[in-house]
């Protein structure tokens, strides 16, 4: 679901704010961002909390095949500090609407530069969580194995 909305904000909605006059843009954010803001803190928060729950798990139970758990934890934990380095900053100004045509345009064209540089961040995060699924479930499926024979 994270990936999904992701993919349409980079597919959909950063061209059409790439479409809009400074102004209207301007207007946009100042209605819409908050909203906007909350859907991805919540979206973001439990997208990390999964890899995260069964990375510690998997270190509480010493199990070495939590390792892809691990790195796909790491992966979202890259995509919160992206956006502690560049988008916290970035959605301010907009905020603050403080900046001209261009420097709008260079600024929105930074944002979708770095926003698909943060979904491949969770494309990678996703891969590794489904392979760790998929170890897990082959593990279950072996130890079952093993207890009826």
């Amino acid at each position: 679901m994270f990936l999904g909305s992701q993919l349409t904000e980079g597919l959909l909605l950063v061209p059409h704010w790439k479409g809009l006059a400074p102004e209207d843009f301007y207007g946009y954010y100042a209605e819409f961002g908050p909203s906007i803001g909350n859907y991805y803190t919540f979206l973001t928060v439990g997208a990390a909390l999964v890899p995260v729950l069964y990375s510690v798990c998997g270190l509480y139970r010493r199990d070495s095949h939590f390792s892809y758990f691990m790195l796909s934890a790491l992966f979202m934990v890259m995509v919160i500090v992206l956006f502690f380095i560049f988008f916290k900053n970035t959605n301010q100004q907009f905020y603050a609407a403080d900046l001209d045509a261009t420097a709008l345009k260079s600024t929105l064209e930074n944002w979708e530069f770095w926003h698909w540089i943060r979904i491949l961040f969770e494309m990678v995060s996703l891969v590794f969580l489904l392979f760790g699924f998929n170890t897990l479930k082959r593990k279950d499926l072996e130890s079952n194995q093993v207890i009826r024979e």
